[in-house]
């Protein structure tokens, strides 16, 4: 009896310690604020998470642009994301340097919202910049999008899109047409407090060249989330 008085206290020791640990983790895991946080997953700028009833802003470096933008939902699921920049390139045709600046408005609708967070997009914008010794205006006509988020943990979100560019030029004048897929990463450093990446290319089809213009962005910038 004596051998096994010992191995039965131990085993019961172990399952006391097992049984312990699982109510801690159930306790974190099952608090309001991790629930919420898991279900939204890492609302941001970039991507497919709606802020659900938060803010964010952000300040963006690389090329063609350099941008600094806020958004607020206006709803559960959706978002108004305003951005003004300045551009170093052209954003439809990355073997132009040009010198200008802009702004834009995006939509966006949170079709799935959790660990895997799918949106729906839409943006109109202006960019203006010199051409030809006058000036150009190149407008964003409500360019639809399809964005997605993959949380891989509760500070790192891998982020992808596709958009159709829409676009019309008025000098010379001329629409343009094409596609954009983009991919990114997003990571809480602090708090609210966030970087983000994102690299992007695609082409866009002129009515006036018949041919295809290549298209591509390199962001990397800061965002600071007000999240509820």
């Amino acid at each position: 009896m004596s051998d096994y008085g010992p191995r039965s206290g131990l085993c019961c020791g172990r399952a006391a310690r097992g049984i312990a640990a699982a109510l801690v983790a159930a306790s974190v895991l099952g608090s309001p604020g991790i629930a919420e946080g898991y279900r939204r997953g890492l609302a941001s700028s970039v991507g497919g998470a709606s802020l659900g009833r938060g803010h964010v802003a952000w300040i963006g470096l690389g090329y063609p642009r350099a941008a600094l933008g806020w958004g607020v939902a206006v709803h559960q699921r959706v978002d108004l994301l305003l951005e003004a920049e300045a551009a170093f390139g052209h954003p439809a045709q990355s073997d132009r340097l040009i010198w200008g600046g802009g702004g834009g408005l995006t939509l966006r609708v949170g079709v799935l919202r959790g660990r895997t967070s799918l949106a729906l997009s839409a943006r109109a914008a202006a960019t203006v910049y010199a051409e030809g010794g006058g000036v150009a205006v190149l407008l964003d006509l409500l360019s639809p999008g399809v964005e997605l988020s993959l949380r891989l943990s509760p500070i790192v979100a891998l982020h992808a899109s596709l958009r159709v560019p829409l676009h019309y030029l008025t000098q010379p004048p001329s629409f343009g047409g094409g596609y954009e897929a983009r991919c990114g990463v997003s990571v809480v450093v602090w708090r609210d407090l966030a970087v983000f990446t994102v690299i992007g290319a695609g082409a866009t089809l002129w009515s006036v060249h018949g041919a295809g213009s290549p298209r591509v962005e390199a962001v990397a910038g800061i965002e600071y989330r007000i999240l509820p």
